[in-house]
């Protein structure tokens, strides 16, 4: 498996397990200036169809490794261990987890309650506004009592400084979308080809609840787009739609985001959907996140329930579902989390891992760059490698350097 594949993969997986983390008691453990650690371990693959030598090997690879990523406000560190010493690290300064390109519900908090705002700000007039009195239900948000509404044009649009960071936002929600990098610079290249009314929902305190934005946009070419923006976000409720259609013909590109957070005495619920669906010159598909996350806190905490993924293209349907079995204290979180791939409504493989978190985050030096941090990883594989058969090292270059076996029974060839 290419190494950028890996490396977001596991970027992925911790991303889930953040959700996880994120719904639970102890998750103001993440925000604490000392930092947190999270670390993966005992990763077992528990089925592949197919090609059970070819499990046999790679499990016997995946034993003794684990994954360890210590973060703070300010930089993080990934580091991969064998049998306890460390092969390979990663430091990072300014973000939480490499750029892969992964962070589609960071960018979506960050363009909701900072990016939209400073753009709002950016564009208000010197003289006062008066808002308008108006009472909005918004679904899983507060009510807003009052509005305030801008008509920008294109101009004022273009020179505006805080359009960078908007485009920037709309891109990286884009990450985990099939095609996602010509997805991304779609995103990032459209520009107002008319007037925006921008309206802010507030509450009585003039706070903004939710967003209201709509004109017509375009890529700079002839794909001209209806755009409508609407929701807000509120701790882990959040309700959310952007709605891109063609003004002409079928194409068209609809997120929308419906999470809501249910409190309880004794449990707490998280539970909706995030879908996505796009069609572009006649090729479409549709990604579908599913949340339903239950966290029993009677003396300790306990989180079950499930995370989907689903994706489907050329009408054939992938679905990754992550299931935790999670126990907290409000210092650390600790428990196992099940990893399960369908491809075309067959389950092809199962993996399940420790995961734990904990205060505190040492930030030793490592590798600065993604070059770097490969070249640790390929010396510990080589080395390793060296050890085994001839057979074995054609069965783990294969499930290494392919991607194919992830969807089915697919056997290497024999070497000549």
């Amino acid at each position: 498996m290419r190494f950028r594949t890996a490396l977001a993969a596991l970027c992925a997986l911790l991303l889930m397990a953040e959700g996880c983390l994120a719904f639970s008691d102890t998750a103001d453990l993440l925000d604490k200036a000392e930092g947190v650690t999270v670390r993966l371990s005992d990763v077992k693959v528990q089925q592949l169809t197919g090609n059970d030598h070819g499990r046999e090997t790679l499990n016997a690879f995946l034993a003794p490794l684990s994954a360890e990523i210590a973060l703070n406000a300010e930089a993080a560190r990934l580091a991969v261990l064998a049998s306890g010493q460390e092969v390979s690290a990663l430091s990072l300064e300014g973000q939480k987890l490499p750029d892969t390109g992964l962070l589609p519900h960071e960018a979506f908090r960050r363009l909701v309650t900072e990016t939209l705002p400073d753009l709002f700000l950016e564009l208000l007039p010197e003289e006062v506004f008066e808002p308008e009195l108006r009472k909005v239900k918004i679904k899983n948000l507060p009510s807003s009592v009052q509005r305030t509404v801008l008509s920008v044009t294109q101009e004022q649009l273009a020179a505006c400084g805080t359009l960078e960071q908007l485009k920037a936002d709309w891109a990286a929600m884009s990450a985990y979308l099939p095609h996602h990098e010509e997805m991304s610079a779609w995103l990032a290249n459209l520009t107002a080809v008319s007037a925006l009314t921008v309206q802010r929902l507030e509450n009585e305190a003039g706070e903004p609840v939710a967003w209201n934005i709509t004109g017509r946009v375009s890529d700079g070419g002839k794909d001209v787009r209806n755009l409508s923006l609407y929701g807000g976000v509120n701790g882990l409720n959040a309700y959310f739609t952007l709605k891109l259609p063609a003004r002409s013909g079928k194409n068209n590109l609809e997120l929308t985001i419906n999470l809501k957070d249910k409190a309880g005495k004794k449990t707490n619920t998280w539970s909706g959907t995030i879908t996505c669906k796009r069609r572009k010159d006649g090729v479409s598909y549709t990604v579908k996140d599913t949340v339903d996350l239950e966290n029993s806190h009677s003396g300790r905490e306990e989180i079950s329930g499930s995370v989907k993924h689903e994706v489907t293209e050329d009408n054939i349907k992938s679905v990754w579902t992550l299931v935790p079995e999670l126990t907290g204290d409000g210092h650390q979180l600790a428990g196992t989390l099940k990893v399960t791939k369908k491809y075309a409504q067959t389950r092809v493989w199962q993996v399940t891992l420790a995961v734990s978190a904990a205060e505190g985050a040492e930030l030793k030096p490592g590798a600065a760059d993604e070059a770097g941090f490969a070249g640790g990883l390929m010396a510990y594989l080589q080395g390793y490698v060296g050890g085994l058969s001839p057979e074995d090292q054609r069965q783990l270059e294969h499930m290494l350097r392919t991607d194919a076996w992830l969807n089915g029974p697919v056997v290497p060839v024999a070497a000549p």
